[in-house]
Protein backbone atom coordinates (compact mmCIF):
# COMPACT_ATOMS: atom_id res chain seq x y z
CA UNK A 1 0.00 0.00 0.00
CA UNK A 2 1.10 3.59 -0.83
CA UNK A 3 1.78 5.40 1.97
CA UNK A 4 2.04 9.11 1.87
CA UNK A 5 3.47 9.64 5.62
CA UNK A 6 6.56 10.70 4.12
CA UNK A 7 5.78 14.10 2.97
CA UNK A 8 3.75 15.06 5.98
CA UNK A 9 7.69 14.69 7.53
CA UNK A 10 9.30 17.16 4.71
CA UNK A 11 9.71 20.87 5.44
CA UNK A 12 6.81 22.36 3.54
CA UNK A 13 4.68 19.20 3.75
CA UNK A 14 1.39 19.35 1.08
CA UNK A 15 0.29 22.54 0.78
CA UNK A 16 -2.84 23.03 -1.37
CA UNK A 17 -2.65 26.30 -4.17
CA UNK A 18 -5.01 27.81 -5.60
CA UNK A 19 -6.31 26.44 -9.14
CA UNK A 20 -4.95 27.70 -12.36
CA UNK A 21 -6.93 27.52 -15.21
CA UNK A 22 -4.12 27.73 -18.42
CA UNK A 23 -2.69 24.29 -16.51
CA UNK A 24 -5.69 22.82 -16.19
CA UNK A 25 -6.54 23.62 -20.17
CA UNK A 26 -3.00 22.11 -20.92
CA UNK A 27 -4.09 19.28 -18.59
CA UNK A 28 -7.36 18.65 -21.18
CA UNK A 29 -5.75 19.11 -24.13
CA UNK A 30 -3.38 16.62 -23.34
CA UNK A 31 -5.52 14.36 -22.24
CA UNK A 32 -7.64 14.82 -25.89
CA UNK A 33 -4.73 14.15 -27.71
CA UNK A 34 -3.72 11.05 -25.96
CA UNK A 35 -7.70 10.03 -26.54
CA UNK A 36 -7.12 10.75 -30.62
CA UNK A 37 -3.85 8.73 -30.65
CA UNK A 38 -5.38 6.18 -28.51
CA UNK A 39 -7.06 4.77 -31.68
CA UNK A 40 -4.07 4.40 -33.54
CA UNK A 41 -2.14 2.13 -31.10
CA UNK A 42 -5.27 -1.08 -31.03
CA UNK A 43 -2.20 -3.44 -31.71
CA UNK A 44 0.01 -2.41 -29.06
CA UNK A 45 -1.25 -3.23 -25.82
CA UNK A 46 1.69 -1.72 -24.00
CA UNK A 47 0.99 1.54 -25.81
CA UNK A 48 -2.27 1.22 -25.17
CA UNK A 49 -2.28 0.92 -21.20
CA UNK A 50 0.65 3.52 -21.23
CA UNK A 51 -1.45 6.11 -23.56
CA UNK A 52 -4.51 5.01 -21.22
CA UNK A 53 -2.46 5.82 -17.78
CA UNK A 54 -1.75 9.03 -18.93
CA UNK A 55 -5.41 9.78 -20.13
CA UNK A 56 -6.22 9.55 -16.86
CA UNK A 57 -3.42 11.06 -15.36
CA UNK A 58 -4.28 14.38 -17.68
CA UNK A 59 -7.42 13.92 -16.90
CA UNK A 60 -7.59 13.85 -12.98
CA UNK A 61 -4.83 16.85 -13.08
CA UNK A 62 -7.29 19.03 -15.03
CA UNK A 63 -10.21 18.22 -12.77
CA UNK A 64 -7.56 19.02 -9.77
CA UNK A 65 -6.17 22.04 -11.20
Amino acid sequence: MVSVKWCLKQKLGLRIIEANENMAQSYRGLAEESIRTLQHLEQSRIWTAATSYYIFYYSLSAKVL
